[in-house]
């Protein structure tokens, strides 16, 4: 039986607000909705459990990513990426349903509680009211807004109760009509929309095979409480010694902790709104790529139970854009995820005709500099000696990221919403 496409694309940054597409006419869109919301993040035990497995999920995808990529600056969302594994896992059956959760790292018993918990994660983090407290001021409020499309070639593609899960737990809007140019032009728009305009095109073209595609699009946009003094030119080590923007500053009022732990240094410092930054950064003459190969979210996790305040923190970081644009489908193929791309894939509570995957494509865009971060994602021995300095007497920490480095955002709750790797300019 020929099997139909299904292709997936996540474009995903950090940037301006975005208006959503209303998923149906009686159902609230997810900026509508957020305005009613009350800020929670307290997680039940079972909760956190959910957080720790998306994150160790996250890692491990991570991982299959960055294989092969020495030397070049990486971003991707493997939170786009978890929102629409679960949207295809709620449709699937079978061996197809066990290998996407074993994927994730989840057990099938798992799926509906992660597609709670997305719905009630999109409604707190899309909260964009600049009425936050950081000391005596009041200033914007870092949110991360994110939008998922079902686009068919006809309703008959997608059963309608699917179609009215996606709706309730993930906001998701759908459009119909011919996969063809002007289709194209339809998704390029909502693309370019909830993107505020920094991935214009979608990261996947539609074809006539196509016949079911699910996107998600997020923006984020964080804001430190403090802002970084003006980059300036520094030396940056990876073999050599070479000139990147560096921007600075010392933090008194504690929003940064640091800690020294195995072969790396980790720093934490938070946007407003309850989002921080992690930086891993590796001590000097341990390379990059090996060094991601063995972490592990448990190091990471003994690691950040290390984390200390101190009077002040004196922070030196590079100031950096990257954007990525990779396909999804090799590295889940290597997490045990086969059978939905095949011919006998089961996604029979997605469609009564057979689907199965044919692409999942994921371009991804960050900013980083003094203000804050959007996140749309030579030879020679020259080493920095130090990266993280203690002075005991002063209470006093020195953080520099001078070499190649790991960076991760987390949200409020401790899901990992991005992660990349830093090389230099």
């Amino acid at each position: 039986m020929k099997r139909t496409l299904i292709s997936w694309g996540l474009a995903m940054l950090c940037g301006v607000t975005a208006a959503l597409l209303t998923a149906c006419s009686e159902q609230k869109t997810l900026t509508e909705a957020a305005r009613s919301m009350v800020p929670d993040y307290d997680l039940s035990k079972a909760e956190k459990l959910l957080i720790n497995k998306e994150n160790d999920f996250s890692l491990r995808l991570f991982r299959q990513l960055a294989a092969g990529k020495d030397g070049k600056n990486q971003v991707y969302s493997p939170l786009g990426a978890l929102y629409l594994l679960n949207m295809t896992a709620t449709g699937a059956t079978g061996e197809t349903r066990g290998e996407i959760c074993k994927a994730l790292g989840i057990s099938e018993k798992e799926i509906e509680a992660f597609n709670k918990f997305a719905h009630r994660q999109m409604l707190s983090l899309a909260i964009d009211s600049p009425q936050v407290s950081v000391g005596s001021v009041f200033m914007n409020r870092s949110y991360l807004k994110s939008a998922n499309i079902i686009a068919t070639e006809g309703s008959d593609y997608f059963k309608e109760d699917y179609r009215a899960k996606m709706e309730q737990d993930y906001f998701a809007g759908v459009i119909e009509g011919r996969f063809d140019e002007e289709m194209q032009k339809r998704l390029d728009d909502w693309c370019n929309e909830q993107t505020a305009g920094m991935i214009p095109r979608m990261p996947l073209k539609v074809d006539r095979d196509t016949k079911l595609l699910l996107v998600n699009a997020n923006n984020f946009a964080g804001v430190w409480p403090e802002e970084f003094s003006e980059a300036r030119p520094k030396p940056f080590y990876e073999g050599t010694s070479s000139k990147v923007s560096m921007m600075s500053k010392i933090d008194k009022e504690k929003y940064s902790s640091v800690c020294k732990h195995a072969n790396f240094s980790l720093l934490n410092t938070h946007y407003t709104g309850g989002f921080n930054m992690q930086i891993i950064l590796p001590d000097s003459l341990v390379d990059l790529r090996a060094f991601i190969d063995r972490l592990s979210m448990e190091e990471l996790r003994a690691a950040q139970g290390k984390l200390k305040t101190y009077e002040e923190v004196h922070i030196s970081i590079p100031k950096f854009e990257a954007a990525t644009d990779m396909s999804l489908k090799e590295p889940l193929r290597q997490l045990g995820m086969h059978k939905a791309f095949g011919d006998d894939a089961e996604l029979v509570n997605i469609s009564d005709k057979p689907l199965k995957i044919n692409k999942i494509q994921q371009q991804t865009k960050i900013k980083v500099d003094e203000w804050g971060t959007t996140a749309e994602s030579v030879t020679g021995t020259e080493f920095a000696e130090l990266s993280l300095v203690i002075a005991k007497e002063e209470n006093i920490a020195y953080f520099e990221a001078n070499r190649p480095f790991v960076y991760l955002i987390y949200d409020p709750f401790g899901a990992i919403c991005y992660i990349g790797t830093y090389h230099g300019e």
